[in-house]
């Protein structure tokens, strides 16, 4: 089986990892609410969106529409009915509230997210040396640690194969810098013209 090689690094700093790992907080214990199954996000069109007065004062104006007495005749029959229309503002507040707490509740993982990686990569860097100086005298280390050895080794196989794309796209375009380009047809030279000088032409006549 194929050694992976393991770069050797400059461990992570002990107080950055303890930093993280005081911030980390627990899982929680419920999962999140996920969307119905088979849903597909579609683009949203623009010119749709409530002002942010739209949104606070949605639930009075629908306490406004239901406890109205004489709608029809203030507003006739072409208005739509209040009690739908107090129960779309109603609906369309609850889910600008949902909204509201899931963009808290993202930055909040996103937060606690990078906290953790901060700390489980400080210390898995710190395994690295390690793991090589094991390799190198026992090269089955790597067969009886394969996820772990492709783990730790990921940061160097990233940086292999950014170098080898580097190396491709520069080659590409010397190439297409060496390209001859193709012949151009010769620009025809511009026609002659004669200027006549009608005294030249005149004396010739009376010579003539």
């Amino acid at each position: 089986m194929t050694n992976r090689k393991i770069t050797s690094h400059k461990p992570v700093d002990p107080n950055l990892i303890a930093r993280a790992t005081s911030a980390i907080d627990p899982l929680p214990t419920q999962d999140p609410p996920v969307p119905p199954e088979g849903y597909t996000p579609t683009p949203l069109p623009r010119g749709t969106r409530p002002q942010r007065l739209q949104v606070a004062i949605a639930p009075k104006a629908a306490e406004e529409l239901r406890a109205a007495t004489s709608y029809a005749q203030q507003f006739s029959d072409a208005a739509p009915d209040a009690a739908s229309v107090a129960d779309a503002l109603v609906t369309a507040r609850a889910w600008s509230d949902h909204l509201q707490k899931a963009a808290a509740w993202h930055k909040y993982v996103q937060e606690q997210e990078h906290r953790a990686w901060t700390h489980a990569l400080g210390l898995s860097d710190n395994l690295k040396d390690p793991f090589l100086f094991r390799q190198k005298r026992d090269p089955t280390v790597v067969e009886r640690f394969p996820s772990l050895a492709q783990f730790l080794g990921a940061p160097a196989e990233r940086a292999k194969r950014g170098a080898s794309t580097r190396k491709n796209n520069k080659k590409k375009a010397a190439k297409a810098k060496g390209a001859t380009p193709p012949p151009t047809q010769p620009t025809p030279p511009p026609a002659e013209i004669v200027v006549t000088d009608p005294v030249k032409t005149a004396a010739v006549k009376l010579l003539n």
